[in-house]
């Protein structure tokens, strides 16, 4: 039965921001994030890439310091025949390599009809990423990630847009996470919302101004490295959990797992509509009463029922100065079935 803390879920978890933000923090300090890149990036109709952006890494997996070698390095595998990550890389850099796509295997472009006519090379610095629910949306976060840029425009092609040499600010994306079930089972998937995750840099500040047409063209170019290279990530379902759910609360900075332990039935996220996280909470975990009472009720109705009906012969005799009786007392006694019930008094 649905109530007002697990809504139409057996258990809801609720974290905070903050608890998930130490998370990809943590991430960050031990590099399973990045933390540098060297590109070489090419957004023309004509590009010499097969794609438009090229991570360029040494053959210890990090990134390149000296731009020039980004450009010369790019086009000589270019003129190779792209072989730019060899396994040894690939084993020592642990990328995310999609086996489709990326730089091992670029495969087709998908039609493109608009260009940013960004084109050179550019080195980040980034920063934890930290997660962010927007307004309205109770199944999608932004993950914002504090990158420093310094970028080498090629002004070989007269249309080239320069941009800043120097950026600084914060790469927003916004990911939708949902439960998909198929034949290959259940999954849960984190992929990209709105188109190319709806994607933008937000400058904080430049050494050269940035107008709307150079930040359209950052965030175009920016978009279509997410359209042709993220994969969406997908982790199947425990086999014990029968649905789970997310829902981000945005006013509360929480997030909530929605999960289905016993109950079957087709449970709704906008269900669960109350956060019981505290503001000092990291996370906080609430149970739907219905699970445990009634197994509760099912243990003790299962010791109930050998004695469930008893029949008592009592005998009793009296004796007078006259003489002695004897009386049969036959009781029937009967148990009903027990229920257990949660209270708010111990």
């Amino acid at each position: 039965m649905a109530n007002d803390l697990t809504g139409d879920y057996d258990v809801a978890v609720q974290l905070s921001l903050d608890a998930v933000n130490r998370v990809t923090a943590a991430l960050h300090s031990v590099k399973r994030f990045p933390h540098s890149l060297s590109m070489a990036i090419d957004d023309r109709p004509n590009r010499t890439l097969p794609t438009v952006v090229a991570g360029v890494v040494d053959l210890n997996g990090s990134a390149v310091v000296n731009p020039k070698v980004i450009e010369n390095g790019v086009l000589a595998s270019v003129a190779s025949g792209w072989g730019v990550l060899t396994q040894d890389v690939v084993d020592n850099l642990d990328p995310v390599v999609n086996p489709l796509g990326g730089l091992v295997n670029p495969g087709p472009e998908p039609v493109e009809t608009e260009y940013s006519y960004v084109y050179g090379v550019a080195q980040a610095q980034l920063g934890a990423p930290s997660m962010k629910l927007p307004k309205g949306h109770s199944d999608q976060a932004e993950i914002h990630t504090p990158a420093m840029i310094r970028y080498f425009a090629n002004t070989s092609d007269p249309k080239t847009d320069s941009l800043s040499p120097f950026l600084k600010g914060e790469i927003v994306t916004t990911f939708a996470v949902k439960s998909v079930t198929s034949k290959a089972g259940a999954n849960i998937v984190v992929d990209l919302a709105g188109p190319s995750g709806n994607v933008h840099f937000d400058s904080a500040r430049s050494e050269v101004a940035l107008d709307a047409a150079d930040k359209k063209a950052i965030d175009l170019a920016l978009s279509k490295v997410l359209k042709h290279g993220f994969e969406p990530s997908s982790t199947p379902r425990p086999d014990n959990v029968l649905a789970m759910d997310f829902r981000g609360y945005p006013s509360e900075s929480a997030i909530g797992m929605l999960m289905n332990v016993t109950t079957h039935n087709d449970p709704s996220p906008d269900s669960v509509r109350n956060v019981f996280l505290h503001s000092d909470d990291q996370f906080a975990l609430a149970l739907n009463g219905d699970g445990f009472t009634d197994q509760f009720s099912s243990a003790v109705n299962s010791a109930i029922d050998p004695m469930r009906v008893e029949n008592i012969d009592a005998t009793v005799t009296i004796n007078y100065w006259i003489g002695s009786y004897t009386f049969h007392i036959y009781t029937r006694i009967t148990v009903g079935t027990a229920t257990v019930q949660l209270t708010n008094t111990p």
